[in-house]
């Protein structure tokens, strides 16, 4: 239902920045390799930032105040462009070491690590019905494939 969201607070930082990477709804992983290599908090230099996380969550697109369970807790946020109504690999943020809280459709209040299977990085994220490919991160995100969830 719900997940933490880091605040947008300027600069490379991966935490609560979007990164405008080209192709992320064909493949989430490239997401992951926008990443600095020599610093895997913040977005390497080619990338431009959009300062969406937590801005104008009143506007209710999903770059600003969203999350989608497509890759595990504390990745990168990226998006194809920089128009804050675009679809995009929104993942759910904390600053708590290890994962974030989300809040689940029954209720309860859970810490998910971000080591949960989170499947398939490099599969489409245009998924038409069925089971996740991003793993038990994907299901808890989707009633389409009728999975059932044990303990995470």
């Amino acid at each position: 239902m719900m997940g933490e969201l880091v605040r947008h607070a300027g600069g490379r930082e991966k935490m609560g920045s979007t990164g405008i990477v080209t192709g992320t709804n064909g493949n989430p992983n490239l997401c992951n390799l926008a990443l600095n290599p020599a610093n895997q908090q913040e977005f390497n230099g080619s990338v431009s930032i959009a300062g969406w996380s937590g801005d104008r969550w009143c506007d209710a697109n999903t770059s600003n105040a969203g999350i989608n369970t497509v890759l595990a807790p504390n990745s990168p946020r990226c998006s194809d462009d920089g128009w804050d109504g675009r679809w995009g690999i929104y993942s759910s943020q904390s600053r708590h070491t290890g994962g974030v809280q989300v809040l689940l459709g029954d209720g309860s209040v859970r810490f998910v690590s971000e080591n949960i299977d989170s499947g398939n990085k490099s599969f489409a994220t245009e998924v038409t019905g069925g089971r996740s490919p991003f793993g038990v991160w994907g299901a808890l995100g989707s009633k389409a494939g009728s999975e059932v969830v044990g303990e995470f």
